[in-house]
């Protein structure tokens, strides 16, 4: 199992291995005023690669500390390569000084995966927003159990995917659990 940023595997130790999928939305098709579900305008950079641009941008916070172990290999880290390239496109317009600061982070703690096919993606059309159906489908392609995102509402897998949807500090907080209920199952044996 991998983790996807917006999902990712989760690899603590030899000795503990624990797969999780983690998701990164990526950027709005159009460079800005996207409508989502609940209302009002959302600047593109912030409702669809909210993670990674929180991520690579800042030096604290759990989206930093989840790009972190990403690097550290302590997670594995996927992305689909769309993420990258809206993400590129969106700084080259609004952001062009702040490219190369987005670019060497998110080179060291991601792997980028092909984007799904369209017949791939028209799975997932009843269990996600349609803007990002596609970052779903790459989830559970790349067998990822968690998908991280801001944007929880835009996600609503059924009970055929096993792809969990976490918030970054949701999913810390659970891989927190994670590491702690193992050490106990370890001590106790």
């Amino acid at each position: 199992g991998q983790q996807f940023f917006g999902q990712a595997a989760v690899k603590v130790s030899a000795a503990l291995r624990r797969e999780d999928p983690l998701h990164l939305p990526h950027v709005a098709e159009r460079l800005s005023g996207d409508q989502f579900a609940g209302g009002g305008e959302v600047d593109a950079l912030e409702s669809r690669n909210d993670v990674l641009v929180a991520g690579a941008f800042s030096t604290t916070g759990a989206s930093h500390l989840v790009l972190r172990l990403g690097e550290l290999s302590i997670l594995e880290c996927l992305a689909p390569v769309q993420v990258k390239v809206e993400a590129e496109c969106n700084l080259r317009y609004k952001l062009p000084a702040a490219l190369a600061t987005f670019q060497a982070p998110i080179q060291r703690a991601l792997t980028f995966v092909p984007d799904p096919s369209v017949e791939e993606v028209t799975r997932f059309l009843t269990q996600a927003h349609p803007h990002d159906a596609s970052i779903l489908a790459a989830a559970v392609l790349n067998d990822c159990h968690y998908l991280v995102t801001f944007n929880t509402r835009h996600y609503y897998p059924d009970s055929s995917t096993s792809v969990i949807i976490l918030t970054p500090g949701k999913f810390l907080q659970h891989l927190r659990e994670a590491i702690s209920q193992l050490a106990r199952s370890q001590a106790e044996e």
